[in-house]
């Protein structure tokens, strides 16, 4: 019989802020668009000392590299999806009254990491002709 799986506890926001601080700190390596076995291995490095620190803070639960991994990209993919919403609402009034939004902690703080990611985008699709 083989032994069952507990659950890990969900992540809590006193965990994501520690985790967004740590991407922040190393955001140029585990951002990089460079996709090869070099840039790959130097990135599951990153995300090996990441998980190190993260626990040394967190100490509610241990993470694993592939967990806080995966924790991140939805984070990600997330804010992303806000960060679109917003703009597609903008688009959609034509540069008329913005929508006030509130925007957590969190999502300003990934919008600081992903940077151009973010900002390059709405740029382009208020102004196409000036960028």
């Amino acid at each position: 019989m083989t032994p069952i799986k507990k659950k890990a506890t969900n992540f809590s926001y006193k965990e994501e802020k520690p985790l967004l601080a740590l991407v922040k700190k190393y955001a140029s390596t585990i951002e990089c668009k460079r996709t090869d076995i070099n840039s790959n291995k130097l990135k599951a490095a990153f995300y090996e000392k990441l998980a190190i620190e993260f626990n040394s803070v967190c100490d509610e639960c241990y993470r694993s590299p592939k967990i806080l991994r995966s924790k991140y990209e939805n984070i990600k993919k997330c804010g992303k999806k806000v960060f679109s919403n917003e703009r597609a609402y903008l688009h959609g009034t034509c540069g008329g009254p913005a929508r006030t939004t509130s925007s957590s902690k969190i999502q300003s703080e990934l919008q600081e990491i992903l940077g151009n990611q973010v900002t390059d985008s709405i740029l382009v699709q208020l102004f196409p002709f000036r960028v």
